[in-house]
């Protein structure tokens, strides 16, 4: 069912995965605190200010409706999108 789908935010409002909703860098960054790093190995590995990599995170969680770097590392291991 397309509302239930939409509830749970395995699809977003153009019937496109939300992780496909997200910039490019939103994406590095949603791999990479999915794969267990911190900001301060993000930053260093994006060559990114560590309060700038905290900005992508919050602006992802938000466009993707989760509550934190669990929620968001559930949803890339559903999603098949860590190797």
């Amino acid at each position: 069912m397309f509302a239930e789908k939409l509830a749970y935010g395995v699809i977003g409002v153009d019937d496109k995965p939300l992780h496909e909703t997200l910039s490019a860098r939103e994406y590095q960054v949603l791999l990479l605190i999915a794969s267990g790093k911190t900001p301060r190995a993000i930053a260093g590995e994006t060559s990114l200010n560590v309060k700038t990599v905290n900005t992508f995170r919050a602006r992802l969680l938000h466009k993707m409706k989760l509550a934190g770097n669990a929620e968001l590392t559930r949803y890339a291991l559903e999603h098949k999108l860590l190797d």
